[in-house]
């Protein structure tokens, strides 16, 4: 009894330090979150005020599972035969709730539907810079990739076009699932889900999970990782089945616009 109270009390000594520096690094992450935040809205400022353009008006003003969402509508936006699929000629529900979610908050007001992008994009490169430690990277070369991938102009379309917010969103979901999938595998799948139900692209994740995991973990935690990476492997499957499916019977009546 007393030795086992004592093995007790050691384990707790080891695992005590666990929650300061746990809390320390949420602390950490919601600074530079908030840094990165404001420099992508000074940045992006110009563009705030710019109307819904060209795939916008499909995706969010005219889009009836947008503009009218309910709870009833949830199983048409999920169903790979619906009409909300035929609207957006493409298999992403997750896309289309984010979208419902900010005409629900904002209505016609462009100006949060590109505040919600633009916050979406800096979460992402705010998420980069913990990736990027992890990869083996010193901390200030960390932070100057991720400030970088923020301010690059190559990503003003992404952060800036309303109707992009699958772009910034699906890729936040992937990021979250590489650094989640050490220690929290299950939350690490769910993550990988949303951000391909966001965006088929986002499927980078898989390999790079995989490339992570064979060169960066101990040979134990490789393998559970691995065997949920399977599952990822499984998922991705499935998804390319039904967006391939989705897809084809989206444009199947839309007309070539040359003959060739």
């Amino acid at each position: 009894m007393a030795v086992g109270s004592k093995q007790k009390r050691g384990k707790r000594r080891r695992t005590e330090p666990a929650a300061p520096a746990a809390r320390a690094g949420a602390a950490s992450f919601a600074l530079l979150f908030a840094a990165f935040a404001g420099a992508a809205l000074i940045v992006l400022a110009p563009a705030l005020r710019g109307p819904f353009v060209s795939d916008d008006l499909h995706y969010v003003p005219n889009n009836p599972y947008v503009t009218g969402f309910s709870l009833a509508l949830v199983d048409d936006v999920f169903d790979p035969r619906g009409e909300a699929v035929t609207i957006t000629e493409n298999y992403t529900p997750v896309h289309l709730l984010f979208h419902a979610a900010a005409w629900r908050a904002f209505g016609a007001n462009v100006v949060g539907h590109h505040v919600l992008n633009a916050l979406l994009h800096a979460l992402a490169a705010a998420l980069l810079v913990p990736l990027l430690r992890r990869s083996g990277l010193p901390a200030v070369t960390a932070l100057v990739g991720g400030a970088f991938f923020l301010l690059h102009p190559a990503n003003v379309e992404a952060a800036a076009w309303i109707s992009q917010v699958k772009s910034t969103a699906s890729l936040s979901f992937a990021l979250l699932a590489l650094l989640a999938l050490e220690r929290r595998p299950a939350l690490a799948t769910a993550c990988f889900a949303a951000a391909l139900l966001a965006k088929p692209t986002s499927a980078f994740a898989l390999p790079v999970a995989l490339l992570f995991t064979w060169t960066r973990l101990r040979a134990d935690v490789a393998r559970r990782c691995f065997a949920w990476l399977g599952v990822w492997g499984a998922l991705f499957a499935i998804y390319a089945v039904v967006e391939m499916l989705a897809f084809t019977r989206a444009v199947s009546g839309v007309a070539p616009i040359h003959p060739d």
